[in-house]
C-alpha cells in the first residue's frame, strides 16, 4: 500500500512538473496530459 502511494504521488509531482514546464499552448502536450492523468489516478 505504501509503495502505491509514494508511486502516485511520484506521477503526480512529475504531471505538475511537465505541465509547468510546457506552459505553451500545444495540441501534443494538451492530449498527453489528461490522458497521463487518467491512468494515473483512477478516480
Amino acid at each position: 500500500m505504501t509503495k502505491i502511494f509514494q508511486v502516485k504521488e511520484f506521477h503526480l509531482s512529475n504531471a505538475s512538473s511537465m505541465h509547468q514546464s510546457t506552459k505553451n499552448p500545444l495540441p501534443s502536450g494538451d492530449t498527453l496530459s489528461p490522458d497521463f492523468f487518467t491512468p494515473g489516478t483512477p478516480l
